[in-house]
C-alpha cells in the first residue's frame, strides 16, 4: 500500500484523479491526469505538484471570478469582431458628398465611442459632468457636439438591460468556452465589452483608414492561433510574430558583436544561454507564433523545469536528448536529483520576460496578457545561503592537497611528490582565502594588475583584455595580504612581468573564445576540491572562500559595513555611500584584510 491520496495504480503506471466542486444540477466531475511513470518517489513529487495546483485552480472556481488573462481574450475578442462589423458597414457605406458630411459621420464615430466610454465607467447612471463638457470643449466639440454625445449616453444606457448581458454572456461562453458566469461576472464582462466597441471606434479612425479594411496591413500568420478565435494582433510592416522570427532578431539586436575580447566573452555567454532557454520553451510548448502564447503555457513550461534532472546536458549523450526524454530519465533518479533550482528556473523566466518586452517593441504580442510574476519563485534568498562557506577545517584539508604540498609533476598534480608549481591552481585559492575575491576577478588578472611600487601593495579589480567585471561596484583596490607576500606572490608577479607575461596566470589562457580562465581552472579546481573534502563538499565551490571572508569580517564589531562592501565589491544601499566614498582607502582597507585568517 502506497499511502498517496488522489494517487492511484492502473496497469503500470500512476494516475493522479481529483472530483471537483459539485455544482448544483450538475453530475459530480473529476479530474485524471496520468503521471506516466511506474517509480513511487517519482509519482509522489508529481502528486504534489498536481496538488498544490488543483488547490489554486479550486479558488478561482469557488470565486467564480474571471481571470485577467480571460478578460484580455473577451476584450481582444470584443475590439477585433467591432472592427470588422466597421468595415462591413464602410465597405458598403455611400461616399461623403460634402465635407460636412464627412465631418458629420466623423464627430457621430467619436461621440459614440466617447458614449460607450462613460457608461463602462459609471453603468446605467452615466451622464456628463461639467468638466466632462469643459474637456469636450477643449477638444473641439460644439453645443451640438457635447448634445450627441449625451444622446448616445442615453441609448447606451436604455440598451444596457437584460438582454444586453444576456447577450454578452452567450459572446464571452463562446469567446472563453467557459458556462459558469456570475452575475458579478456578467457585469464585469459587460464593461469590457463596452469599452472594447470604444477601442474599435478608435483604433477605425476615419482620418487615418484610406481603405474600407481596417487592418489592411496588418501580417496575416501562416496559420490560425490553435487557442483563441481572436485573430494575431496586427504587427507593423516587415515584422513577424513568428516566433524563429523573433528569436533570431532578438539574438541579433541584444547580443550584437562587439569589439573588446571580454566583454565579447560576455555577450557570447548571454547569447547562447538565451538562445537555450528559448529554443528549450518553444520545445517544451509547442507553439509556432507568439500570438499563440498564453498563461498556461508559461505555467506548463515552469512545470517542465520541475520535472527535469538537475543536472543535465553535460555528457554528449544528454544533449541529443529531447525534453520528453530528459523527463523520462528524470523519473529513474532520486526525488533530491530532480528539479531545476528556484535560480535557475527565475533566471529563465527573466530571459522569456525580456524576450517578450523585445517583440513588444516590434509590434508582435500574445492574445492576452501574460503575469510573468506569477512564475517567479520566492525561495531564491535560501537557495543562495545554501552554498555554505568553508571552515578552518576545510581550508586545512585543502591546504594539504599535492598543490601545496608538493606533487610528482604538472602532469600529475593530484599525486605528493616534492615539485611546488606556483601557478594559478597554487596561488587562485589563496588569493581567495585572503580577500574574498570572485573566481574571475581573480584567474582574470593581468600581471600589471598587481601594483607593487607603492607603499601599499594591492591588487586592481578592472575590467581587461582577459574578462569584464560582475558590475561597476566591482572595481576596487584590494590590499596584498602579508601571507601572500610570506608565500612569495610578489617574486612570482616580478617573473611574469620579466617574462613579458601578459596575463598573470597565462596556463589558465582558454582556448576557444567562448572559454574563461575560471572555466579552465575549474576542473583541476573540482578534483582538488572532492579528492581533499570528500562528501564535505557538498554545497561548497570556488565561492565558499567569498562566503568565508565576508563572514568572518561583518561578525567583526571592529569593522563597518560599509567597508567590508567596498573591500568585497559589493554595491552600496545608500547613494552618499556608493558616490561619495572612496574605495581606495589602501591604508584602512589593509588592516581589515590582515584580519582575515589565511590557513594556507
Amino acid at each position: 500500500m502506497h499511502h498517496l491520496n488522489h494517487v492511484h495504480r492502473r496497469g503500470a503506471v500512476y494516475v493522479w484523479r481529483r472530483g471537483m466542486p459539485a455544482r448544483p444540477g450538475n453530475k459530480r466531475e473529476f479530474v485524471q491526469v496520468s503521471l506516466r511513470t511506474r517509480d513511487f518517489s517519482s509519482a509522489k513529487s508529481l502528486a504534489s505538484l498536481l496538488n498544490c495546483n488543483f488547490y489554486t485552480f479550486i479558488i478561482g472556481v469557488k470565486t467564480q471570478r474571471i481571470t485577467r488573462a480571460e478578460a484580455q481574450q473577451f476584450f481582444n475578442a470584443i475590439v477585433s469582431n467591432e472592427v470588422e462589423r466597421i468595415e462591413d458597414e464602410r465597405y458598403v457605406e455611400r461616399q461623403a458628398s460634402t465635407p460636412q458630411e464627412w465631418q458629420n459621420r466623423y464627430l457621430n464615430e467619436r461621440a459614440r465611442s466617447l458614449g460607450l466610454s462613460k457608461v463602462a465607467a459609471m453603468g446605467t447612471a452615466a451622464f456628463l459632468f461639467d468638466e466632462d463638457r469643459a474637456e469636450l470643449s477643449r477638444t473641439g466639440f460644439d453645443e451640438a457636439g457635447i448634445a450627441l454625445v449625451e444622446q448616445h449616453i442615453t441609448e447606451l444606457v436604455q440598451r444596457c438591460g437584460s438582454n444586453f448581458e444576456l447577450e454578452t454572456t452567450r459572446i464571452a461562453e463562446k469567446q472563453l468556452q467557459r458556462s459558469d458566469f456570475t452575475p458579478d461576472d456578467t457585469r464585469a464582462l459587460a464593461r469590457i465589452r463596452l469599452t472594447g466597441e470604444a477601442r474599435a471606434i478608435s483604433r477605425s479612425d476615419r482620418r487615418h483608414q484610406t481603405t474600407p479594411f481596417i487592418d489592411l496591413e496588418a501580417e496575416i500568420p501562416e496559420q490560425v492561433s490553435r487557442l483563441s478565435p481572436v485573430r494575431s494582433r496586427p504587427t507593423r510592416e516587415g515584422y513577424s510574430d513568428k516566433l524563429e522570427e523573433l528569436h533570431s532578431a532578438y539574438l541579433n539586436d541584444v547580443f550584437p558583436d562587439v569589439a573588446n575580447p571580454a566583454e565579447q566573452k560576455k555577450v557570447a555567454k548571454a547569447r547562447r544561454q538565451n538562445d537555450a532557454v528559448l529554443t528549450q520553451f518553444y520545445e517544451a510548448v509547442e507553439i509556432k507564433f507568439l500570438s499563440e502564447l498564453r498563461q498556461e503555457d508559461l505555467h506548463f513550461y515552469t512545470t517542465v523545469l520541475d520535472r527535469m534532472p538537475k543536472i543535465y546536458g553535460r555528457s554528449k549523450e544528454d544533449r541529443q536528448l529531447s525534453l520528453s526524454e530528459l523527463m523520462e530519465r528524470a523519473e529513474d533518479l532520486p526525488e533530491v536529483e530532480v528539479g531545476l533550482s528556484s535560480n535557475t528556473i527565475n533566471r529563465n523566466v527573466t530571459i522569456l520576460r525580456n524576450f517578450l518586452k523585445y517583440a513588444r517593441g516590434r509590434g508582435a504580442r500574445p492574445n492576452e496578457v501574460l503575469e510573468m510574476g506569477d512564475l517567479w519563485r520566492k525561495d531564491t534568498a535560501d537557495e543562495r545561503a545554501a552554498r555554505l562557506a568553508f571552515t578552518d577545517d576545510d581550508i586545512r584539508k585543502l591546504s594539504q592537497h599535492p598543490i601545496w604540498t608538493g606533487c610528482r609533476g604538472p602532469a600529475r598534480r593530484n599525486s605528493s611528490g616534492n615539485v611546488v608549481i606556483k601557478d594559478g591552481c597554487y596561488w587562485g585559492p589563496i588569493i581567495a582565502a585572503a580577500t574574498g575575491a570572485r573566481r574571475e576577478e581573480i584567474m582574470g588578472l593581468s600581471a600589471t594588475d598587481i601594483v607593487l611600487d607603492v607603499p601599499v601593495p594591492y591588487i586592481l579589480i578592472e575590467p581587461n583584455l582577459a574578462r569584464r567585471l560582475k558590475n561597476n561596484s566591482s572595481k576596487r583596490a584590494v590590499p596584498i595580504h602579508s601571507r601572500l607576500l610570506e608565500l612569495g606572490f610578489l617574486e612570482y608577479v616580478h617573473k611574469m612581468v620579466a617574462d613579458g607575461e601578459r596575463d598573470l596566470f597565462p596556463e589558465l589562457r582558454p582556448d576557444s573564445p567562448t572559454e574563461t580562465y575560471g572555466n579552465v581552472f575549474y576542473k583541476p579546481w573540482k578534483t582538488a576540491l572532492d579528492q581533499q573534502l570528500a562528501e564535505a563538499a557538498n554545497r561548497k565551490t570556488f565561492h565558499s572562500f567569498r562566503h568565508r571572508v565576508i563572514t568572518i569580517l561583518r561578525h567583526n564589531p571592529e569593522i563597518d559595513k560599509a567597508s567590508v562592501k567596498d573591500l568585497v565589491g559589493h554595491q552600496h544601499e545608500d547613494v552618499t555611500d556608493k558616490i561619495y566614498r572612496d574605495p581606495a582607502r589602501l591604508l584602512m582597507l589593509q588592516s581589515i584584510v590582515e584580519a582575515i585568517p589565511v590557513i594556507f
